[in-house]
């Protein structure tokens, strides 16, 4: 048997269509670009593994997709939430900057 992974599912990190992954994560990112800042995060990770992506890593991307199509009816106020913005602090590293996401 091959050597086994901290989730016990060896098969979870075999090599996934990296051309297909690409284009998935490509996509993903357009969106948390223009639309979806709700999803930027997620898609930050999967874009750190586009040079050798994984099962795992393709399902994390299908994850998300399936986020997306079941977030379309909520109203962009629910998606965007609220941003806070602390200007006032004594040193700009203090400074805060946050969303709060209502899904």
């Amino acid at each position: 048997p091959g050597a086994s992974t901290a989730s016990g599912s060896p098969e979870l990190d075999a090599p996934a269509d990296r051309q297909r992954y690409m284009e998935m994560v490509g996509t993903l990112m357009y969106g948390a670009i223009s639309t979806r800042p709700d999803i930027a995060h997620a898609v930050h990770y999967l874009a750190s593994n586009m040079l050798a992506p994984t099962t795992r890593h393709m399902q994390a991307a299908e994850r998300v997709f399936r986020y997306v199509a079941g977030t379309l009816d909520v109203s962009d106020d629910q998606l965007w939430g609220q941003l806070h913005l602390w200007s006032r602090a004594p040193n700009f590293s203090e400074d805060r900057l946050g969303y709060q996401i209502l899904v």
